[in-house]
């Protein structure tokens, strides 16, 4: 996957160094926490993967991706990242292109990301807004 480093994408079941790695990715979205993204591995409503460097076995981070079913088909969705994922530009094409590869019969991809370098990573793949989600605590 990569030049520097092969990367190898396993699944994973939940760890609480999964947890404590998620915690930093949920933190922009007030109505998502990391126990919901547990539940939802649990339920098998999504699916946890760790990322690690083929050669030493190293963990890097993990994944959790899942497949929405939507009138028009399904949907392919990474709910979250966290982790050393090496987003730096020569790796983040192959990491997501191997992601992408992890779902089946899905008809488009999305991401939910408020890190403006990783929005601009995934417009490079070919990725387009489909709107702005603004969000505020109620009163």
């Amino acid at each position: 996957m990569d030049q520097e480093k092969s990367l190898t994408l396993r699944a994973s079941a939940w760890l609480p160094s999964h947890a404590a790695q998620l915690a930093r990715a949920v933190i922009c979205d007030p109505m998502m926490t990391v126990e919901s993204l547990r539940l939802d591995v649990a339920a098998g409503r999504s699916q946890l993967f760790d990322l690690i460097e083929t050669e030493t076995g190293e963990v890097l981070g993990c994944i959790v991706l899942r497949v929405e079913q939507r009138e028009l088909g399904a949907e392919g969705v990474i709910d979250a990242a966290a982790g050393s994922l090496p987003f730096a530009r020569s790796r983040f094409p192959a990491l997501i292109r191997a992601l992408e590869s992890k779902f089946y019969g899905v008809k488009f991809y999305r991401v939910h990301s408020a890190r403006r370098s990783v929005i601009r990573s995934f417009l490079r793949l070919g990725y387009a807004p489909r709107g702005m989600v603004l969000a505020r605590a109620a009163a």
